[in-house]
């Protein structure tokens, strides 16, 4: 598949797009938007906020290539599908786009980034309270004493930034979610 002409091989191209209501799961979306191997993906989801999650990256990402291709073309011929590992695999028309995508979202925002031959990963989380148990046994000890020197007002900032660089890097080693 050829990307738009004078596209810079190295360069990340991404979206950010925001969603103010759940998208509803209808045969024209779906029929529309998505290939027939990711409406069967979907339809393996139970939670009605991973669906919706699911939908929006899937979205972002679509978008996204389609910009980044050299032709004009419906959205249900592009599949963002799975590597073994978890990371996402653009397909055009079923054959694999060159390059890495990554996909990420929290809350309303989805996120989706992509570039021909640069190694990378995404992440975006909103800043709202986490569990501090929850997310400090995903971090290391010396990331833990570290943040719990940070003023008690930053401490959840610094708990969810770390947590999301650890996620991009992740993502950058093509790891997907297949590591604990």
């Amino acid at each position: 598949m050829n990307l738009n002409p004078g596209s810079d091989p190295s360069a990340i191209y991404w979206t950010l797009v925001q969603v103010n209501q759940s998208l509803p799961e209808q045969e024209g979306l779906t029929a529309n938007f998505f290939s027939r191997d990711e409406v069967e993906n979907l339809s393996r989801l139970i939670s009605p906020r991973r669906k919706t999650e699911w939908l929006m990256g899937r979205l972002a990402a679509k978008a996204l290539i389609q910009n980044r291709i050299n032709v004009e073309i419906s959205l249900n011929r592009i599949s963002i599908l799975a590597e073994s590992s978890g990371s996402p695999l653009p397909l055009v028309d079923g054959a694999a786009l060159p390059g890495v995508l990554s996909i990420s979202h929290s809350g309303q925002w989805a996120c989706a980034a992509y570039s021909q031959s640069c190694r990378f990963g995404v992440d975006i989380e909103a800043l709202s309270f986490a569990e501090p148990a929850t997310i400090s046994a995903y971090l290391t000890g010396s990331e833990n004493a570290y943040i719990s020197t940070q003023s008690e007002e930053t401490q959840n900032t610094w708990r969810i930034l770390t947590w999301s660089l650890k996620e991009a890097f992740v993502k950058a080693q093509r790891l997907g979610f297949i590591v604990d």
